[in-house]
């Protein structure tokens, strides 16, 4: 069963993509060079110069690429052979991609490493890196022939020029990892490492592998604290196309290592699609950067950074800064409730994003799908219930019942679609209203959690238990409501809804 790329793409690899496509001049440069280049004189090049790879010729190469090519859930591309002394292998086209490996790497390089290069290879295919690697090596490889031909030099900067060549570098990094996925290990990744560093058996002897990543951490410990090493690093590589040697098989043997590494290998053997469900993504930036930014391009960059669950909220604000930002401008983005993160926070890949951005349409706020509110009919008896009293402020933590040890980051997960005698939480909490305006905003005062809600959203928490004060903001008004966690098992649900005035019903189970 293949996997997806967004489970495995490096996060520099994202970062640098981004960094690339910021850069001034960059859409200009790729609209022009999209109107003027065909895959097609790549192919041509190829089917007139060198040996085509097929199950009648050099057959044992095209056997390798099968496997592989199932692993990454993707066609098997033509592969050639060219005659060149080089140690090579590359990836060039767009929607049908072309990989060549040259002679030299075959001659140097026994069988399974050279499976490990069209692995690495198809890496690059799987992670969508093709077009752009072919327009940097067109670049940095100096073909301004091509480019005056058609106009192009002048849309080429030296920014741009640096900016291709850090991705590439990055990109690397990805397709190292694909290799890693089809290898089951960093072993092979490690030695091609090796290899491309000088090593020859036939020359050097026996060399453990171990040896050489000791090698790789002694580089890095002399990199990461010194701001000047690293400059002089950057000055030197700056327009290299690849990363150094012994970065690669450091980033290699880390991740393989890794628990994300993990968890693809245990659904690669076992199939389970739970493996998955609990791969965590890096957040794409800070919630403080993400407000402001065009709500269909924060969007976007959360689905390219692999989360499946986006969910965009058009509504109005009455804040003073609000109301000078313009229309689709973000509001605020919340995280499985976390509406105040750090831009190295990690969430599960099925986290609930919710994208909340200013609009003068009420209309374009859309309910999530199956609303959990729409089943409180078929509830227990409610045990207690409570009037909705409201404060002028919001309770500070300091007044609220002492709890015991809170959980720090506590689990957050969407139950819109789960029957209500669903034990995945010990707190529920469901929001309806009549005003897609009105939006409901939460904080447990033990753990600082704040989550904001719109019309048919329900969420659950895991608390500690003990005596609990929630905070419910509908509207301009502040309800405090102090709950009792009896335990894991015995659930407190609290249903708020707004219709002209705020109703909110707690349903406590017995002691």
């Amino acid at each position: 069963m293949p996997i997806d790329s967004r489970f495995f793409t490096h996060p520099s690899d994202r970062a640098a993509l981004k960094a690339l496509k910021a850069i001034p001049g960059f859409h200009q440069f790729m609209k022009a060079f999209m109107s003027v280049w065909n895959e097609k004189l790549f192919r041509i090049e190829n089917m007139s110069s060198n040996l085509k790879v097929t199950e009648r010729k050099a057959k044992k190469y095209h056997d390798m690429l099968i496997p592989i090519c199932e692993k990454l859930g993707i066609d098997v591309p033509e592969l050639y052979l060219k005659f060149d002394d080089d140690a090579n292998a590359y990836t060039y086209g767009d929607t049908k991609p072309i990989i060549v490996v040259t002679a030299g790497l075959l001659e140097r390089f026994d069988d399974d490493l050279v499976a490990t290069v069209l692995a690495h290879e198809c890496g690059h295919i799987v992670c969508h890196h093709t077009l752009y690697l072919t327009i940097g090596r067109l670049i940095l490889g100096g073909t301004i022939l091509t480019a005056n031909r058609f106009n192009l030099a002048g849309l080429i900067t030296e920014p741009l020029e640096m900016a291709f060549a850090y991705w590439m570098r990055c990109s690397e990094f990805s397709a190292d990892r694909a290799a890693i996925i089809c290898d089951g290990n960093a072993k092979k990744m490690t030695e091609l490492c090796m290899r491309f560093s000088g090593y020859d058996p036939r020359y050097c002897g026996e060399i453990e592998i171990s040896d050489y990543l000791e090698q790789a951490n002694e580089y890095y410990e002399m990199m990461k604290d010194s701001k000047v090493n690293k400059l002089m690093e950057f000055y030197q590589y700056r327009m290299i196309d690849h990363p150094l040697n012994v970065v690669r098989a450091f980033e290699a043997d880390k991740w393989a290592k890794s628990g994300e590494a993990g968890h693809i290998f245990a659904y690669l053997e076992n199939g389970d699609k739970a493996d998955l469900d609990s791969f965590m993504l890096p957040a794409p930036d800070s919630s403080k950067k993400l407000a402001g930014q065009n709500y269909e391009e924060v969007k976007e960059m959360f689905e390219d950074s692999g989360f499946t669950n986006v969910r965009t909220y058009g509504g109005f604000s009455k804040e003073p800064l609000d109301k000078l930002k313009k229309e689709g401008a973000v509001l605020a983005v919340n995280v499985n409730g976390n509406s105040t993160f750090a831009e190295d926070a990690w969430f599960p890949v099925d986290a609930i994003i919710s994208i909340y951005y200013k609009t003068e349409n009420a209309n374009l706020m859309p309910a999530p799908t199956a609303p959990a509110v729409a089943a409180q009919a078929s509830v227990q008896p409610v045990q207690q219930v409570q009037t909705a009293e409201p404060v002028e402020t919001a309770v500070p933590v300091q007044e609220s019942p002492a709890p015991q040890p809170a959980i720090t980051q506590p689990v957050v997960q969407d139950v819109s679609n789960q029957p209500q005698s669903a034990n995945a939480g010990n707190l529920y909490i469901s929001y309806s209203t009549a005003d897609p305006r009105v939006q409901m905003v939460t904080r447990i005062v033990s753990t600082g959690t704040k989550s904001v809600y719109v019309n048919g959203m329900t969420l659950s928490y895991m608390l500690q238990p003990g005596p609990q004060t929630i905070i419910l903001k509908i509207g301009k008004i502040n309800y405090r409501k102090d709950i009792m966690i009896q335990s894991y098992n015995a659930p407190v649900r609290i249903y708020a809804s707004f219709n002209g005035k705020a109703q909110i019903t707690v349903e406590q189970p017995p002691c």
